[in-house]
């Protein structure tokens, strides 16, 4: 009799692993890109600069190449957003648009500490 229960054990722990792969499989093909129609959802960060006195609205550059505005960069003439990555050479040939480079993090080291006023053997300053 134990083992008529241990098979159906088993055979309960493999079909509880069969669905468990059958429910990841699934979230896998829902959550991932729609290859068929070539609809890939891959957007890059980009910072957009325009040429000097164009006055053009981030929206009506972003809109052909289904771009989506994050910040407006009033000091360089320019403003950030999020573009289908398949899109950025279309953006880089907007009328008016002088360069789109990648949005990264800026790392600036701290400054030095400065050595006037310190006393000491070999101290430069």
């Amino acid at each position: 009799m134990s083992q008529a229960w241990m098979s159906l054990g088993a055979r309960a722990r493999r079909r509880a692993v069969v669905i468990a792969v059958c429910v990841v499989a699934g979230l896998l093909v829902a959550a991932g890109p729609d290859r068929a129609r070539g609809d890939t959802n891959v957007t890059v960060k980009v910072i957009v600069r325009m040429l000097p006195g164009v006055s053009a609205s981030p929206d009506s550059v972003l809109a052909p190449v289904n771009g989506h505005l994050d910040r407006i960069l009033s000091t360089i003439n320019g403003f950030s957003a999020s573009v289908p990555v398949e899109n950025v050479g279309r953006l880089e040939a907007t009328p008016g648009v002088l360069e789109v480079a990648p949005d990264t993090t800026l790392n600036v080291p701290p400054p030095e500490t400065s050595t006037s006023g310190a006393t000491g053997k070999k101290v430069e300053g």
